[in-house]
């Protein structure tokens, strides 16, 4: 697992980079819509590393206790548009100072370029962190509890 994480950590940088490169977009609406499937899109594959989907979260969720359902609501909360922006608020001023400094001429997509590179790879490890506790919790119960049916992670 800790490889599945390293390598998670490795392709942020992917998304980071195209999250920063978006700061040079000045089309209103688009810049905005780009990151959020940045964002997904990145959430997905890591969710998928981790060997972790919708059906196998809420599996576990119950079963795991409180820890596993605040975990499985941190992972859940990437799956929809509404999800996403919600984690975005919790880097807001991040984001808001992208959005905005990206219109002042010259020096203003640069320093966009680096909040959104910055604000990418928060987001991406946060949520490589999520996903990784997720997937130890159930590795965890599932050799205490000798389940034949082990998930892959």
């Amino acid at each position: 697992m800790a490889r599945k994480r390293r390598k998670c950590l490795d392709d942020i940088n992917t998304y980071a980079w195209a999250v920063a490169a978006n700061a040079l977009n000045h089309i209103p609406g688009v810049d905005v819509s780009f990151d959020l499937a940045a964002f997904y899109k990145m959430a997905q594959e890591i969710r998928e590393s981790f060997g972790l989907d919708e059906t196998v979260i809420e599996k576990y969720m119950t079963v795991l206790g409180p820890v596993g359902k605040q975990l499985a609501d941190k992972v859940l909360a990437y799956l929809t548009e509404e999800g996403i922006m919600l984690v975005l608020r919790q880097v807001a001023e991040r984001y808001a100072k992208k959005r905005f400094l990206k219109y002042i001429p010259y020096v203003g997509p640069v320093v966009a370029a680096c909040a959104g590179f910055a604000m990418t790879k928060t987001l991406g490890k946060y949520y490589i962190d999520n996903c990784y506790e997720m997937a130890k919790k159930i590795l965890e119960y599932e050799v205490i509890n000798n389940k034949d049916d082990v998930i892959s992670v």
